[in-house]
């Protein structure tokens, strides 16, 4: 009989060992969660344009900011016109066109810059545009030919719009292959498209 008593004894004491480790382990352990956070240099390409009269200079430059990582660009852009009443008219109306004088790798051009012959819609730049540069792609604009009266009506064109889209990425041949599908290759600031 005395065996069977201690059975139950040697049980309440393995017990209130066992709570009182646990307990003790409670009260010295912490948990303690740090947040791994990684900031990445914030890019912030803006466009630039800047106009002088009402035709004939119209400056855009892509401005990268100045604690900006470098970049790669790419643009397209629209010509809108619009008429008196504002309504949207045909391209080239009347046979009105508009010359666009571009400037590339810093002289000014007709041929506009970072066509690469691609005919997806967009013009690759061939530069980086490093934190705090400014890249300037057009120098001007001016009418050419034709007549800027409706055949239509006798209402005139009111607006032109010269309207620019563009995207811009991390300037290395990763992203550029990941999110454009393009094969690059940087030489310092040159762009070499493959």
């Amino acid at each position: 009989m005395r065996k069977i008593k201690k059975k139950p004894l040697v049980f309440i004491i393995l017990l209130l060992v066992m709570v009182f480790i646990g307990t003790t382990f409670a009260l010295f352990y912490s948990n303690v969660v740090i947040p791994n956070q990684f900031k990445t240099r914030i890019y912030d390409v803006k466009i630039e344009e800047e106009f002088y009269d009402t035709w004939g200079t119209k400056k855009v430059s892509f401005v990268n900011n100045e604690d900006g990582v470098d970049v790669i660009i790419r643009y397209n852009y629209n010509e809108v016109w619009k008429d008196t009443s504002n309504n949207l008219l045909d391209a080239n109306p009347g046979g009105v066109g508009v010359i666009k004088t571009w400037v590339n790798n810093g002289t000014t051009t007709s041929t506009q810059p970072g066509y690469l012959g691609y005919h997806d819609g967009w013009c690759y730049l061939e530069k980086v545009v490093k934190g705090g540069d400014t890249l300037q792609i057009l120098d001007s604009i001016q009418l050419s030919g034709g007549s800027i009266s409706s055949s239509s009506s006798s209402s005139l064109y009111k607006d032109y719009n010269l309207i620019f889209n563009y995207e811009a990425i991390q300037a290395t041949p990763k992203a550029i292959k990941e999110i454009w599908g393009k094969d690059i290759e940087i030489n310092g600031d040159d762009i070499t498209w493959k």
